[in-house]
């Protein structure tokens, strides 16, 4: 992560096109991140403004990307796509099985 501060955002975006290249077009006004899309920017700003779009039709929960609220969803229909290869056990995310894959099975 680049630490520079800027005055303005034209010295931003000129310093993020020519230092840091391939990056993306999209840049996040809170912290400079930046995107290939609009949609990821959109999905990261929710990280900064704490604003959750995506409301569960089953318990009070909200999620700030539409992908969390459908692995959520899941819990409460007892989906558990993601299987472990090394137990029974079977999880929701992905990264959950990671997690566990991890601390249960690494060695």
């Amino acid at each position: 992560m680049c630490i520079l501060i800027f005055d303005d955002e034209p010295s931003l975006l000129s310093h993020l096109r020519s230092v840091h290249k391939g990056r993306g077009h999209f840049i996040c006004h809170f912290c400079a991140a930046s995107f290939k899309r609009r949609l990821f920017l959109n999905d990261h700003l929710s990280t900064h403004t704490g604003k959750r779009a995506f409301h569960c039709d089953y318990c009070p929960a909200y999620f700030s990307k539409k992908v969390y609220l459908t692995s959520h969803t899941w819990t409460h229909a007892g989906r558990f796509p993601h299987k472990c290869r090394r137990c029974p056990r079977s999880f929701p995310r992905r990264s959950n099985m990671a997690r566990h894959m991890r601390e249960q099975h690494s060695g």
